[in-house]
């Protein structure tokens, strides 16, 4: 009786064991195309509910306007001016997106009708000292914070969107310098400018992730799961790899040059330390930046500039016809299946610049990304084992070094991968 009793606590008090959903990856998308069409519409209608509405492009405006006015007023001698980054650039912002917002800064003496009165170089911390006092006591900003150590120095506040107490309210984030930000927003409204189906995709991922409780700042980011999903799409050729092409007609031989990159770790690894210099055209075998950037006066172009190159010339892009005339659910179905089912994040890395879920993660390779393999030292040092473990590398476009996944835990993608099972199976049953 005692035993009994034992047992039936045991099981009270056990956690539920989830089913695994491993089997959908044997499953092929079987959907009929009355339901395709269906889906179709859907997710058509989702996409263009996600917008800024021209009142809250207003509201932004004025944020704008706030700032550049105390810029000008503070900081006559330099041209400084700020500018939306972030999903509200490059299209996939709603009402209650935050405002992602950077200042520019322009040559000293800018706009100065003396050029010959030298100026002091102006400091981004400096900057944004003075913006945060300015905006604590201006009407309608709330919360000012200033965040000075941070790996990007911010001023975070909440802007009253009605003039009325307790209405809504924009969160916004404030950072100087932030060359970066605005290059990525460009990058992917590059991207979403070559076929419909990838802002649709990239909708549908965002909101699956955010529906998940899968978005969050202290493990992956909005951004991370846009990477992964547009690293998808590069895979499975419905985009070209911008970053390794110097055209958008791109033939069979272009795509088994680039798997022949893929599938080589020491050629991956030569791209990622050498930046542009060993970087050519999948297509053509030409030197890319040669084809697209000016070259400087001594003839060569800085690390810094290869590293930050793509294709992003409209009239190039508009020739671009993808191989691949799948539907956004069949795409969506593969995608949950692959990352759910093949990928092994210990083995493979996410690469959106060589356009693949598969990169081999090799010694060399994960070193010079700073996400180095796990060492033999579990059972002598587990908690400076699991400190060091980097299970999930999704890599930023221009940046090799910066892992987006790099705050994750195991049991954070070991949840990630259950969840893209789910989506998978749900997607199967027609849920």
């Amino acid at each position: 009786l005692i035993e009994s009793a034992y047992k039936a606590l045991v099981n009270s008090i056990d956690p539920v064991c989830l089913p695994s959903l491993a089997s959908v990856g044997d499953t092929p998308f079987s959907w009929s195309r009355e339901d395709v069409v269906t889906a179709s519409e859907q997710i058509r209608s989702l996409s263009d509910q996600l917008c800024v509405s021209d009142n809250n492009k207003q509201v932004t405006k004025s944020i704008l306007d706030t700032i550049g006015k105390y810029l000008r007023s503070n900081f006559s001698s330099a041209k400084l001016w700020p500018v939306i980054f972030g999903s509200r650039m490059y299209g996939l912002a709603s009402d209650t997106t935050d405002v992602d917002i950077c200042i520019n800064f322009g040559t000293p003496d800018a706009g100065k009708k003396n050029k010959k009165e030298p100026t002091k170089k102006v400091s981004g911390k400096r900057v944004l000292f003075g913006l945060s006092k300015y905006l604590r006591r201006t009407p309608r900003f709330s919360l000012v914070t200033l965040i000075p150590h941070a790996r990007v120095p911010i001023v975070k506040f909440q802007y009253s969107v009605e003039k009325i107490k307790g209405g809504p309210k924009l969160s916004c984030d404030v950072s100087a310098h932030s060359k970066d930000g605005i290059l990525k927003s460009e990058f992917l409204k590059a991207y979403l400018a070559i076929d419909p189906r990838v802002r649709e995709f990239l909708v549908v991922l965002k909101v699956w992730a955010q529906q998940r409780s899968l978005v969050d700042s202290q493990t992956l980011n909005s951004f991370g799961f846009i990477m992964m999903g547009l690293t998808f799409l590069i895979h499975q050729r419905v985009v070209p790899p911008l970053q390794l092409v110097g055209t958008a007609e791109i033939d069979d031989k272009g795509w088994e040059c680039l798997q022949a990159l893929q599938s080589d770790p020491k050629a991956v690894a030569d791209l990622l330390a050498n930046g542009g210099d060993s970087t050519r055209c999948i297509q053509t075998g030409r030197n890319i930046t040669d084809m697209q950037r000016k070259i400087t006066k001594k003839g060569t172009m800085s690390k810094e500039r290869y590293n930050r190159y793509f294709l992003d010339h409209g009239s190039k892009l508009s020739s671009w016809r993808s191989p691949n005339t799948k539907p956004v659910i069949q795409l969506l179905y593969e995608m949950f299946v692959l990352y759910g089912c093949k990928f092994d994040p210990l083995k493979h890395s996410v690469s959106p610049k060589l356009g693949s879920p598969f990169i081999v993660r090799t010694p060399e390779i994960d070193n010079l990304r700073s996400t180095p393999l796990p060492r033999d030292e579990v059972m002598s040092n587990p908690l400076q084992w699991a400190m060091g473990l980097r299970p999930l590398v999704v890599e930023d476009p221009f940046d090799p070094a910066n892992n987006c996944g790099r705050h994750v835990t195991c049991e954070w993608v070991d949840g990630m991968l259950w969840e893209m099972r789910r989506a998978a199976w749900m997607i199967h049953r027609h849920n």
